[in-house]
């Protein structure tokens, strides 16, 4: 039988890369492929992001987004966001370390902030949240003034 009929013939270049998206698809399943057409992503990216992408969906910041064309824009700009959450910090010297831990407790504060504006309080809770924000707003652009930048 003439094999050439079956298939055609597969240089060591193209089997090696086939061998690799089998193994990826191995890996990951086809959560990665499906996201890989939407955005620019590597293995290792997606590995890190992977617990945020469940139900051909990628979850952040209590939304769930579909893994369509029409979402490619969202899609991009969450998976930024949750690499930059999981990447690891970068290396700060310590006269830069304590710009360092308050851009730290700034992003927890940020989130947990984000946590209970989305439970959406009502009353007098909506009331002192509502003004705790607009009080650090306030304090945080005066900084900002005095700063100069």
């Amino acid at each position: 039988m003439d094999e050439s009929i079956i298939a055609p013939p597969v240089d060591d270049q193209a089997a090696f890369e086939l061998g690799e998206m089998f193994g990826r698809r191995q890996a990951f399943g086809p959560s990665y492929f499906e996201l890989a057409q939407l955005t620019r992503i590597t293995p290792e990216q997606f590995r890190a992001i992977a617990p945020a992408i469940r139900d051909q969906r990628i979850h952040t910041n209590g939304e769930a987004i579909a893994l369509i064309p029409e979402n490619a824009e969202k899609i991009a700009a969450a998976v930024a966001g949750l690499r930059r959450e999981a990447a690891p910090p970068e290396p700060v010297s310590a006269k830069d370390d304590a710009a360092y831990i308050v851009d730290r407790r700034c992003a927890q504060l940020l989130s947990e902030i984000r946590q209970v504006v989305r439970a959406k309080p009502k009353g007098t809770n909506k009331i002192i949240l509502r003004s705790t924000i607009q009080e650090v707003i306030l304090a945080l652009r005066t900084l900002d003034l005095e700063m100069g930048i």
